[in-house]
């Protein structure tokens, strides 16, 4: 059942192609996994705004913007000494 399912989803996608053409639909896969990647950047500033009571949206984002890099450099920082030393 599952060879039918792959047989079936590679025509689908044969068809795509055909109907909307391979930039179109590589253009969306792409979106999507950009969409992906900055939502993984933007968790944790987002989580932390959320647990403290604040909209993460609110003050243009200000407040997940310093906690993103408050975390992120700190990440950052472990890797690099953890690479130097």
């Amino acid at each position: 059942m599952s060879g039918n399912y792959t047989l079936r989803s590679s025509m689908d996608f044969a068809q795509n192609i055909l109907k909307y053409g391979l930039t179109a639909i590589l253009r969306g896969k792409l979106m999507k996994w950009l969409d992906m990647l900055r939502r993984g950047f933007l968790w944790p500033g987002t989580y932390l705004t959320a647990k403290l009571g604040i909209d993460p949206d609110s003050e243009f984002g200000l407040l997940r913007s310093m906690f993103n890099t408050l975390i992120w450099t700190v990440i950052g920082l472990a890797i690099t000494l953890i690479i130097v030393l």
